[in-house]
């Protein structure tokens, strides 16, 4: 009898232990939601209609791809020109600015002062290089008709010409999604709004309005989405609204002006969306609306929604949040 009284004893001190010991457990498990993403593992994907991977870049690689594409589309150049300049700017640097190359090359493009590129401190100016790029590119005879390596290697005259190749869906996928031609096409996962330091919110007006002059910003007046009367490009301020967490988040409406649209406003305000998303982290951009499509920062993603057609029934206004 004593020797069962004292297994009892053992199995119930030992069940008093491992209970609370579990419970803990499941309590350092179980989590209410995702863990917030870090600074460093933010990146951004793009990836074509019906294709089922996508093209990852850093968010820094992302926005010098925005510039290469928003230039082209400055200088009225189609699609496949921006493809074989991100095809050559990822082989030649990654997408970065390099101070520093083979022999005396720099840049986003490895061009060389000695070759007649320009000077050193033109062709590490990323606006001035990817418009030395394009003039060389055009002067290259029937460009449009060779594949994107081949007409890389006619402005580059690399002496390993079949590694552009190894880009071109890189090229085509975030060509696509800057352009407006694949609507939300990019994305980017980034780590929680204002958590990197202040949110430059002058800083957003004024370069979405170098970027895209064909739309006129207006802030919003409430969380009815109103905007005021008397809004206009030179309002920095947004409307001001407190989260439940106590930070304020600004909302700015960005319209499409009537007499500067292009006639193909679905692309415009494509490539415009796709240019808030990968530039949210400077930004601190924290949601992206665009009809009933939406992006924001918590979810890295976009997805529908209820739409909000403009006044004659056109989805064109899109609405950014800022944290």
């Amino acid at each position: 009898m004593v020797i069962v009284v004292s297994i009892v004893c053992v199995v119930v001190a030992a069940l008093a232990i491992s209970i609370p010991q579990l419970l803990r457990l499941n309590l350092n498990v179980v989590q209410p939601g995702p863990l917030p993403r870090r600074y460093q593992d933010a990146y951004c994907t793009a990836t074509l209609p019906k294709s089922a991977v996508g093209s990852v870049l850093s968010p820094e690689q992302a926005q010098t791809a925005a510039a290469i594409v928003l230039i082209a589309v400055r200088r009225g150049l189609p699609e496949q020109a921006a493809e074989v300049a991100i095809t050559t700017a990822m082989q030649e640097s990654k997408l970065t600015n390099l101070p520093y190359g083979d022999r005396d090359s720099v840049g986003l493009f490895q061009q060389r002062p000695s070759q007649g590129w320009g000077s050193r401190e033109q062709l590490m100016d990323e606006t001035y290089a990817t418009n030395a790029f394009y003039d060389a590119l055009l002067a290259v005879p029937d460009w449009q008709a060779r594949p994107i390596e081949d007409a890389a290697q006619q402005v580059q005259h690399s002496g390993y010409p079949d590694l552009y190749a190894r880009w071109n869906d890189t090229a085509r996928s975030w060509s696509a999604a800057l352009m407006g031609t694949a609507p939300a096409g990019a994305t980017c996962l980034l780590e929680p709004a204002g958590s990197t330091g202040a949110t430059d919110v002058s800083g957003f007006s004024a370069a979405f309005s170098t970027a895209f002059p064909e739309f006129e910003i207006a802030r919003e007046s409430g969380t009815n989405g109103s905007a005021t009367a008397n809004s206009n490009v030179n309002d920095t301020t947004g409307s001001e609204a407190s989260n439940e967490n106590g930070a304020t988040k600004q909302t700015f409406e960005l319209n499409p002006s009537h007499a500067n649209a292009t006639s193909n406003l679905d692309q415009l305000c494509w490539q415009a969306a796709t240019w808030l998303v990968v530039h949210a982290r400077p930004y601190g951009i924290d949601s992206i609306r665009l009809g009933d499509t939406v992006w924001t920062r918590q979810s890295g993603e976009w997805s529908h929604g209820t739409q909000q057609p403009n006044n004659e029934g056109k989805v064109s206004t899109i609405v950014v949040g800022i944290k």
